[in-house]
């Protein structure tokens, strides 16, 4: 008997329903063995099923499976998922069994984190496909840092070029502190959110270090989706959805979310 299986080609990522669909096929040789007994072949994968706790069962020649793993909302430290699928068939009273192993590669280790971790409640909401991931190297260092963990994977040619493109409106040497990041990574920040626009390779924090350069990148960025400064009590100040004006450079009459006056901008943030 013969195991293969196949996931669009690649490795799998485990998530339910929507995770992907692995397909497998089992073969009994001879031919005429095949014919005969083909519908009694029964698989199993354990741990496979209800969110990890029981054996996932099918039966069929080529039949479907969706993963559902245990759960692990801090992520699984870069380990690969991998199972056992067994296809088994009584014949003549024997049972006739094969076992093939299935393991994620460091691209799809890496889409699972976008199922698994959980930041304050909030998860990422969608796991991206695997062409949008890359390999690029970053237009500016802080664009990547040590964020990405060790996958050699990550979401960065959207990114650089908008940094480029936001560098060449600024006046100056454009300065990320912070672009894309892997789910696990976000979840450790303070103040950053489960689903993020860094995690899909979609937003830079930059820090020009002096209030009136970080003020002059965030008025360079207004064809951005959301910008937004932060005082120097790291308190957000121009995010649309407070209901405060945008920032006018050291005007003492703004306000930031607290109600305290705003002299300064501390850091900025830009997502497209």
């Amino acid at each position: 008997m013969e195991v293969p299986y196949k996931c669009d080609g690649h490795s799998f990522v485990a998530a339910g329903s929507q995770g992907d669909a692995i397909q497998v096929m089992a073969t009994i040789q001879p031919p005429s063995m095949h014919s005969k007994y083909s519908a009694g072949i029964k698989w199993e994968i354990p741990e496979a099923a209800n969110k990890g706790t029981e054996t996932l069962t099918k039966s069929g020649v080529i039949p479907l499976f969706t993963i559902d793993p245990l759960p692990e909302e801090d992520g699984r430290g870069g380990i690969p998922l991998e199972y056992n699928i067994t296809a088994s068939v009584a014949i003549n009273g024997e049972i006739i069994s094969d076992t093939k192993t299935i393991k994620q590669d460091k691209l799809d280790t890496l889409r699972q984190e976008y199922n698994d971790v959980v930041k304050d409640g909030v998860s990422a909401g969608r796991i991206p496909a695997r062409q949008e991931f890359d390999q690029s190297l970053p237009a500016y260092s802080g664009l990547l840092g040590n964020a990405s963990g060790n996958y050699g994977w990550h979401i960065l040619d959207r990114l650089n070029k908008n940094a480029i493109a936001l560098d060449a409106l600024y006046d100056g040497v454009l300065n990320p502190t912070s672009g894309y990041r892997t789910p696990a990574n976000n979840k450790t920040l303070s103040g950053a959110v489960g689903n993020s626009n860094h995690i899909f390779g979609q937003a830079l924090d930059y820090d020009q270090l002096t209030s009136e350069e970080n003020w002059k990148v965030w008025d360079a960025a207004s064809d951005a989706q959301e910008r937004f400064l932060y005082n120097e009590d790291n308190t957000s100040i121009s995010e649309p959805q407070t209901g405060y004006p945008w920032p006018i450079l050291n005007d003492g009459s703004l306000k930031d979310v607290k109600g305290n006056p705003v002299t300064g901008y501390g850091k900025g943030h830009v997502a497209w």
